[in-house]
């Protein structure tokens, strides 16, 4: 019983990373620079306040494929709240890093996540452009909180997780 429902688990795994995958591949560079921008800035704020994240994100292949997986109910929930909120450009980057997670779970996956990550970076220089404005936006109002946000995403809009960078 316990094999088939790990064989059902990847195939629904499988399937979800095949659908973002097409759906990420067909946007223009803005929408995945939007995309990219987003997945910065959640990367920047969940290794400020969850090392953990920063840990396994920057997992070689193979390691940590265990606590990937747990992690990963974590960020389908963070998934859930950014959509019932109405985040959706959260929600977007957010769905990067879940997808990520999961072609890091499983060494079967990783060409997925190669793939992905291809994708993205040819919308690294929009991902920068979309932060630079937000952090023109947050200094001309005067929230040093979020252009402090946005500094350190400008940090990282360029990230590629260290199993996928054969690119």
């Amino acid at each position: 019983m316990f094999k088939f429902l790990a064989k059902f688990g990847l195939k629904r795994s499988e399937e979800e990373i095949k659908n973002f995958l097409s759906l990420f591949g067909s946007g223009d560079l803005e929408e995945n620079g939007m995309v990219v921008a987003r997945a910065a800035l959640i990367h920047y704020r969940s290794s400020s306040l969850d090392p953990e994240f920063s840990k396994l994100v920057n997992s070689q292949v193979g390691e940590n494929q265990g606590p990937i997986s747990t992690y990963i109910l974590q960020l389908n929930k963070l998934l859930k709240e950014f959509h019932g909120s109405g985040e959706y450009q959260n929600a977007a980057g957010m769905k990067l890093w879940n997808i990520t997670f999961r072609c890091m779970s499983n060494n079967s996956f990783r060409h997925y996540g190669t793939t992905i990550w291809e994708n993205a970076a040819e919308s690294f220089e929009s991902a920068k452009q979309y932060l630079e404005n937000e952090l023109e936006k947050a200094s001309s109002t005067g929230n040093e909180k979020m252009a402090d946000y946005v500094k350190g995403a400008l940090a990282l809009y360029d990230f590629i997780p260290p199993q996928f960078r054969n690119i």
